[in-house]
């Protein structure tokens, strides 16, 4: 366990490449077609709300809430990978067609030699040399430059969401609620984390610096949007009550900025990196019970 963290640390793990047996188009307890259906409803809920609230909003300070920003980038990172999934099934499906016409051909067009005796040996994929990276993990094939982009953006917007939801009903929520205000602020968790334990696409602890830069944006953001007198939905001088630059203490503020880049956030990733080890050992032990009842069959 020690040393499985300790790769994690590693500078190769900031990159967007995958490893053996991860996948950005695959799960590990459902069909692709059944992935595919899963991350379509989530992506048409989320396009939904986000439209009703930019309707409902009707002006551009839509922009400057933080729950915005990350439900906006948890809707492109769900159309991303809905997208993907439908480009591999499809492909999956034109594959499976171009293999059985193959088959048909070969059966067709086979001739058998009188006196000649060929032998093919075939070498298992697992006794393949896989390639390594400098932390010793098997490096898969690297994705496509949208794919890194989806997991870019979905890196940012599952950590990001998760916080927004923490937040928000510890430091901003004011009675009473509602039914957008519940989609925002507590469904879009529960879509990552439907997504974080269906999925295949692992969590890296190193990608914190990712939401990182993302938190001192928003926060810088936040800054000079005071500082040109922008006011929030109900003409108050800031965003959130918590950031109020004018009126607040210096010190709490400063304190809430500097807990959340380099608190939260960063323990949010260790949390999300958990459920992922999580994941991965019910995956081995649906393998492993997989295994046995085959060999019991044989």
């Amino acid at each position: 366990m020690m040393n499985t963290l300790k790769k994690e640390f590693s500078v190769q793990k900031l990159s967007l490449n995958l490893n053996h047996g991860d996948s950005i188009y695959e799960s590990w307890v459902l069909p692709p077609w059944a992935l595919l259906l899963l991350r379509l409803c989530i992506s048409t809920f989320c396009v939904t709300i986000m439209i009703v609230s930019i309707a409902r909003g009707a002006d551009s300070r839509w922009l400057i809430y933080l729950t915005n920003w990350s439900y906006f980038l948890l809707t492109m990172s769900m159309i991303g990978l809905t997208l993907i999934s439908i480009f591999h099934v499809l492909k999956n499906k034109k594959d499976s067609e171009n293999n059985w016409r193959r088959e048909e051909y070969l059966m067709k067009n086979t001739k058998t030699v009188s006196d000649t005796q060929i032998t093919v040996t075939e070498i298992p994929d697992t006794e393949l040399p896989m390639p390594l990276d400098d932390g010793g993990c098997i490096v898969t094939p690297s994705l496509v430059w949208y794919e890194k982009t989806v997991w870019f953006l979905w890196v940012i917007s599952a950590n990001a969401g998760l916080v927004v939801t923490v937040e928000y009903w510890l430091l901003v929520f004011r009675p009473p609620t509602s039914f957008m205000d519940i989609s925002v602020h507590a469904l879009n968790s529960f879509f990552i984390l439907t997504e974080l334990f269906t999925g295949k696409l692992p969590v890296r602890i190193l990608h914190w610096v990712y939401v990182m830069i993302f938190s001192i944006i928003y926060a810088v953001f936040t800054i000079i949007y005071w500082a040109v007198g922008g006011v929030n939905g109900r003409g108050d001088p800031f965003i959130y009550h918590i950031l109020d630059y004018e009126n607040g203490k210096p010190g709490s503020i400063a304190a809430v900025l500097i807990c959340s880049v380099f608190i939260v956030a960063p323990l949010v990733q260790f949390i999300l990196y958990g459920l992922h080890r999580i994941r991965l050992r019910m995956d081995k032990k649906k393998n492993t019970n997989n295994n046995n009842i085959n060999n019991v069959v044989i």
